[in-house]
């Protein structure tokens, strides 16, 4: 039953008996969050959502509890709800149970460092990665991928559990015409930010950094300036990371 939701009744004071409850969603659904609906059905106003993150084999179970503006609006796809629970006469919705449905298993992040380590058996590679300004290693082998490239990675308990992707600039500048919490404006074009933008910096020794919004300097003239949108959950082109080159 580990990840599972369950129902509970009491045995006795002490003791508690655990029925697990089938799932009963399938299919797309469309949320519209300012009127609370999911599909055609209304949602409480104070819904439980459970979303689990993490149920990885030999390990505890990562899950969270979510606000109904947690969620994402627009069309969640197929398997990300797994069960609802209606009640009254209207059949709204109260108990809302879902699988990572913030897709916090996929992460960006930037190669930081790609070392060769020698053995006995072959030469093997190990990348550095900086993702939510945390580092990580992984050792599966990508002839593609080389210092400053920018990485989709599925995530475990442990970390990387995977690389799922190379991730492309969406536009490139060497000035930044102007700059805030939300917002970067590049070559005319205003581009909107995901919620946890990150911004590295690579300096002319091709060393990486994580900087902030504030260090951007909107009056300088960089080598390069790379926007990169995020993959997931993203209809609207947001940009997941910021790379200024010298």
């Amino acid at each position: 039953m580990k990840g599972k939701l369950v129902k509970y009744t009491f045995s006795d004071s002490d003791t508690i008996s655990l029925e697990q409850i089938p799932y009963n969603f399938l299919g797309d659904t469309y949320v519209k969050k300012d009127e609370r609906l999911m599909g055609e059905s209304y949602v409480t106003d104070n819904v439980k959502i459970f979303d689990v993150l993490y149920s990885d084999s030999g390990a505890e179970v990562t899950a969270n509890i979510l606000k109904w503006s947690d969620l994402p609006g627009g069309t969640i796809p197929n398997g990300k709800i797994r069960y609802t629970n209606t009640t009254g006469a209207f059949n709204d919705i109260n108990v809302i149970f879902t699988d990572d449905i913030l897709n916090q298993r996929y992460k960006s992040g930037i190669i930081k460092a790609v070392n060769i380590v020698p053995s006995t058996k072959g030469s093997s590679f190990v990348y550095a990665v900086i993702i939510d300004g945390s580092e990580y290693t992984f050792n599966e082998y990508h002839a593609e991928i080389t210092i400053g490239s920018i990485c989709e990675f599925k995530m475990n308990n442990k970390g990387i559990e995977s690389l799922v992707q190379v991730i492309y600039s969406a536009a490139t500048s060497t000035n930044i015409q102007a700059v805030d919490a939300r917002r970067i404006k590049i070559n005319n074009s205003v581009y909107f930010f995901n919620n946890n933008i990150s911004v590295y910096y690579r300096d002319s020794n091709g060393l990486i950094t994580t900087v902030t919004l504030s260090n951007i300097d909107v009056f300088r003239t960089y080598k390069k300036v790379d926007l990169y949108p995020g993959i997931r959950n993203n209809n609207n082109n947001r940009i997941d990371i910021i790379l200024l080159s010298e």
